[in-house]
Protein backbone atom coordinates (compact mmCIF):
# COMPACT_ATOMS: atom_id res chain seq x y z
CA UNK A 1 0.00 0.00 0.00
CA UNK A 2 0.88 3.30 -0.61
CA UNK A 3 1.21 6.72 0.85
CA UNK A 4 1.48 10.53 0.37
CA UNK A 5 3.67 10.86 3.27
CA UNK A 6 5.50 8.77 5.76
CA UNK A 7 6.63 9.92 8.89
CA UNK A 8 9.04 8.31 10.90
CA UNK A 9 8.76 8.72 14.82
CA UNK A 10 5.31 8.52 16.67
CA UNK A 11 6.38 11.54 19.12
CA UNK A 12 4.67 15.19 19.82
CA UNK A 13 6.21 16.50 16.55
CA UNK A 14 5.11 13.59 14.49
CA UNK A 15 1.74 13.09 15.66
CA UNK A 16 1.34 16.81 15.09
CA UNK A 17 2.75 16.99 11.19
CA UNK A 18 0.37 14.23 10.27
CA UNK A 19 -2.62 15.61 12.13
CA UNK A 20 -1.46 18.45 9.92
CA UNK A 21 -0.85 16.26 6.69
CA UNK A 22 -4.32 14.62 7.15
CA UNK A 23 -6.32 17.46 7.26
CA UNK A 24 -4.69 18.30 3.66
CA UNK A 25 -6.16 15.36 2.36
CA UNK A 26 -2.91 13.41 2.27
CA UNK A 27 -3.12 9.49 3.08
CA UNK A 28 -0.41 9.15 6.24
CA UNK A 29 1.46 6.30 7.69
CA UNK A 30 3.36 6.92 11.15
CA UNK A 31 6.45 4.45 11.97
CA UNK A 32 6.82 4.23 15.89
CA UNK A 33 9.59 1.74 16.61
CA UNK A 34 7.91 1.33 20.30
CA UNK A 35 4.39 -0.29 21.04
CA UNK A 36 2.94 2.86 21.53
CA UNK A 37 3.05 6.83 20.80
CA UNK A 38 4.76 9.26 22.35
CA UNK A 39 7.42 7.05 24.65
CA UNK A 40 10.48 8.21 23.42
CA UNK A 41 12.04 12.34 23.73
CA UNK A 42 7.96 13.49 24.07
CA UNK A 43 7.47 11.80 27.32
CA UNK A 44 10.69 13.25 28.99
CA UNK A 45 9.66 16.81 30.00
CA UNK A 46 9.27 18.44 33.53
CA UNK A 47 5.99 19.53 32.07
CA UNK A 48 7.06 23.79 31.41
CA UNK A 49 5.30 25.80 29.09
CA UNK A 50 7.89 27.97 28.35
CA UNK A 51 7.88 31.65 28.03
CA UNK A 52 10.56 32.54 25.57
CA UNK A 53 12.81 34.13 28.01
CA UNK A 54 16.19 33.66 26.92
CA UNK A 55 15.83 33.01 23.37
CA UNK A 56 17.92 35.67 20.80
CA UNK A 57 15.41 38.44 20.11
CA UNK A 58 13.65 37.46 16.34
CA UNK A 59 15.02 34.40 16.31
CA UNK A 60 12.88 31.36 15.39
CA UNK A 61 13.19 29.77 18.79
CA UNK A 62 11.98 33.04 20.16
CA UNK A 63 8.93 33.29 17.03
CA UNK A 64 8.11 29.73 18.06
CA UNK A 65 8.48 29.63 21.98
CA UNK A 66 5.98 32.80 22.11
CA UNK A 67 3.55 31.83 19.39
CA UNK A 68 3.34 28.19 21.35
CA UNK A 69 2.91 28.94 24.56
CA UNK A 70 -0.14 31.24 23.44
CA UNK A 71 -1.84 28.42 21.28
CA UNK A 72 -0.75 25.52 24.20
CA UNK A 73 -2.74 27.19 27.04
CA UNK A 74 -5.75 27.70 24.52
CA UNK A 75 -5.04 24.15 23.26
CA UNK A 76 -5.61 22.90 27.17
CA UNK A 77 -8.52 25.18 27.82
CA UNK A 78 -10.17 23.90 24.63
CA UNK A 79 -9.60 19.96 25.79
CA UNK A 80 -9.82 20.61 29.19
CA UNK A 81 -6.58 19.49 29.87
CA UNK A 82 -5.20 20.24 33.68
CA UNK A 83 -2.93 22.99 33.79
CA UNK A 84 -1.83 25.83 35.75
CA UNK A 85 0.03 29.23 34.42
CA UNK A 86 1.97 29.51 37.77
CA UNK A 87 4.55 31.41 36.70
CA UNK A 88 8.74 31.09 37.77
CA UNK A 89 10.92 32.53 39.99
CA UNK A 90 14.35 33.35 38.66
CA UNK A 91 16.75 34.75 41.33
CA UNK A 92 20.02 35.58 41.70
CA UNK A 93 21.85 33.94 44.29
CA UNK A 94 25.30 36.07 44.84
CA UNK A 95 26.25 39.84 43.50
CA UNK A 96 27.52 38.16 40.38
CA UNK A 97 24.17 37.04 39.04
CA UNK A 98 22.44 40.43 39.47
CA UNK A 99 23.84 42.14 36.20
CA UNK A 100 23.15 38.17 34.92
CA UNK A 101 19.42 38.72 36.07
CA UNK A 102 18.98 42.21 34.43
CA UNK A 103 20.24 41.17 31.46
CA UNK A 104 17.69 38.22 31.70
CA UNK A 105 15.49 40.70 32.39
CA UNK A 106 15.81 42.89 29.08
CA UNK A 107 16.11 39.80 26.95
CA UNK A 108 12.30 38.59 27.94
CA UNK A 109 11.12 42.31 27.50
CA UNK A 110 12.69 42.70 24.44
CA UNK A 111 10.98 39.14 23.37
CA UNK A 112 7.98 40.92 24.74
CA UNK A 113 7.07 38.53 27.83
CA UNK A 114 5.33 39.63 30.50
CA UNK A 115 8.25 40.30 33.34
CA UNK A 116 8.77 42.11 36.86
CA UNK A 117 10.99 42.69 39.51
CA UNK A 118 9.86 41.08 42.71
CA UNK A 119 10.28 43.73 45.69
CA UNK A 120 12.54 42.78 48.70
CA UNK A 121 9.21 42.87 50.75
CA UNK A 122 7.62 40.51 48.59
CA UNK A 123 10.41 37.84 48.70
CA UNK A 124 10.11 38.60 52.82
CA UNK A 125 6.84 37.59 52.81
CA UNK A 126 7.58 34.37 50.58
CA UNK A 127 10.61 33.87 52.84
CA UNK A 128 8.56 33.66 56.06
CA UNK A 129 5.81 31.40 54.58
CA UNK A 130 8.43 28.84 54.52
CA UNK A 131 9.73 29.21 58.19
CA UNK A 132 6.66 29.38 59.59
CA UNK A 133 5.94 27.69 62.53
CA UNK A 134 3.30 25.22 60.62
CA UNK A 135 5.78 24.23 58.07
CA UNK A 136 8.95 24.73 59.43
CA UNK A 137 10.36 21.25 59.05
CA UNK A 138 8.90 20.15 55.62
CA UNK A 139 10.59 16.71 55.63
CA UNK A 140 7.70 15.85 58.32
CA UNK A 141 4.70 16.83 56.82
CA UNK A 142 2.92 13.89 54.65
CA UNK A 143 2.82 14.24 50.42
CA UNK A 144 -0.55 15.71 50.78
CA UNK A 145 0.11 18.59 53.34
CA UNK A 146 3.44 19.14 51.49
CA UNK A 147 1.75 19.60 48.22
CA UNK A 148 -0.89 22.22 49.62
CA UNK A 149 1.72 24.40 51.38
CA UNK A 150 4.18 24.19 48.10
CA UNK A 151 1.51 24.73 45.80
CA UNK A 152 -0.63 27.77 47.28
CA UNK A 153 2.45 29.76 46.43
CA UNK A 154 2.22 31.10 42.99
CA UNK A 155 5.02 30.01 40.93
CA UNK A 156 5.47 26.92 42.43
CA UNK A 157 4.13 23.72 40.49
CA UNK A 158 4.12 20.06 40.62
CA UNK A 159 7.36 19.29 39.34
CA UNK A 160 9.01 22.00 41.64
CA UNK A 161 7.69 20.06 44.77
CA UNK A 162 8.99 16.59 43.35
CA UNK A 163 12.69 18.00 42.98
CA UNK A 164 12.21 19.67 46.63
CA UNK A 165 11.45 16.47 47.55
CA UNK A 166 14.02 14.48 45.99
CA UNK A 167 17.08 16.84 46.20
CA UNK A 168 16.32 19.38 49.40
CA UNK A 169 14.48 16.98 51.85
CA UNK A 170 15.24 13.54 50.75
CA UNK A 171 12.29 11.76 49.89
CA UNK A 172 13.01 9.36 47.32
CA UNK A 173 9.54 7.62 46.43
CA UNK A 174 7.77 11.28 45.27
CA UNK A 175 7.05 9.36 41.92
CA UNK A 176 4.33 7.18 41.08
CA UNK A 177 3.67 4.09 39.26
CA UNK A 178 2.23 6.16 36.49
CA UNK A 179 5.85 7.86 35.68
CA UNK A 180 6.16 6.79 32.12
CA UNK A 181 10.65 6.09 33.50
CA UNK A 182 9.53 3.77 36.30
CA UNK A 183 6.97 2.01 33.61
CA UNK A 184 10.20 1.88 31.32
CA UNK A 185 12.59 0.35 33.51
CA UNK A 186 10.20 -2.31 35.34
CA UNK A 187 9.20 -2.93 30.95
CA UNK A 188 13.05 -3.11 30.26
CA UNK A 189 13.46 -5.18 33.50
CA UNK A 190 11.46 -8.17 32.50
CA UNK A 191 9.55 -7.60 35.50
CA UNK A 192 6.06 -6.76 33.86
CA UNK A 193 4.78 -6.64 30.29
CA UNK A 194 4.17 -3.21 28.36
CA UNK A 195 0.66 -1.83 28.64
CA UNK A 196 -0.44 -3.91 32.08
CA UNK A 197 -2.67 -2.53 34.33
CA UNK A 198 -2.01 0.66 36.82
CA UNK A 199 -2.67 -2.50 39.60
CA UNK A 200 0.02 -4.34 38.31
CA UNK A 201 2.84 -1.43 38.13
CA UNK A 202 1.54 -0.17 41.23
CA UNK A 203 2.49 -4.00 42.68
CA UNK A 204 5.94 -4.13 41.36
CA UNK A 205 7.13 -0.54 41.69
CA UNK A 206 6.12 -0.67 45.40
CA UNK A 207 9.38 -3.21 45.64
CA UNK A 208 11.64 -0.24 44.49
CA UNK A 209 10.24 1.84 47.66
CA UNK A 210 12.04 3.90 48.82
CA UNK A 211 13.95 4.10 45.78
CA UNK A 212 11.72 4.44 42.74
CA UNK A 213 12.87 7.95 41.88
CA UNK A 214 16.15 7.15 41.77
CA UNK A 215 15.34 3.72 39.59
CA UNK A 216 13.48 6.35 37.32
CA UNK A 217 16.42 8.77 37.08
CA UNK A 218 18.70 5.53 36.16
CA UNK A 219 16.42 4.32 33.51
CA UNK A 220 16.39 7.71 32.19
CA UNK A 221 20.07 8.18 32.10
CA UNK A 222 20.64 4.98 30.48
CA UNK A 223 17.77 5.10 27.68
CA UNK A 224 19.56 8.42 27.16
Amino acid sequence: MLFDVTIVGAGVVGLSIGKFCSEQGLSVVVLEQESRAGEGISSRNSGVIHAGIYYPKDSLKTKFCISGNKILYEYAKHKRINHKKIGKYIIATCNDDVDKLHNIYQKGIENSVPLDFLSTKTIKEISEFFLAENISDLSKLSKQDLNHNLLSIFGIGPWSVNMFEIFSIGKLDVFSSKDAGLRLAMNNSGMIKPHSSWEMYDKYASKWSPFKTIASLHLWKTVD
